[in-house]
């Protein structure tokens, strides 16, 4: 991959304050999922509003909190995933990847910070596939937006992460 790569580094309260924040889109079935599976012992504290304040992803005035257009995209694409592949489940090491019109979105655990996950954007599969390197991947739960689940054994070309 060529030049850099743009990633943000959340906590699960400020993932929920994020998605919290989008009022006029409902989650999808697969937004549901990650919401209940791996954000439902969060709650959105203050420091969550701190948080991203100090990151610049969120903007403060007048006691009224509103997400920074990069922030605000990142959590409406969120909201309206269509799909989403979850690496290794059963594994610490879990990658999950969110699926929506506009993006796909690589998201795994940021072991430098307790509790905090790396999300990186992509347009395309074919950006996204470097992110794994040489990480064997051993199983894949998929998970679409009618609800029906799925599990492949993966094979080393990416071909099963469908665009």
């Amino acid at each position: 991959m060529s030049g850099l790569k743009t990633s943000y580094i959340f906590t699960k309260p400020e993932m929920l304050f994020l998605l919290s924040n989008v009022h006029d889109i409902s989650p999808s079935f697969p937004m549901k999922y990650i919401i209940n599976e791996y954000l439902s012992d969060s709650v959105a504290p203050q420091e969550a509003i701190d948080g991203l304040a100090y990151k610049k992803l969120i903007s403060k005035s007048s006691g009224k909190v509103s997400l920074e257009p990069v922030t605000n995209l990142l959590a409406r694409s969120a909201l309206s995933t269509r799909k989403i592949w979850i690496i290794d489940d059963n594994d610490a090491n879990r990658i999950i990847i969110l699926k929506s019109e506009s993006m796909f979105m690589h998201i795994k655990r940021y072991l430098l910070i307790d509790g905090a996950w790396r999300i990186a954007p992509y347009k395309n599969v074919a950006e996204i596939t470097y992110e794994f390197g040489d990480i064997p991947i051993k199983s894949v739960k998929v998970i679409d937006n009618a609800g029906e689940r799925t599990y492949i054994t993966p094979h080393n070309d990416f071909s099963w992460l469908e665009e």
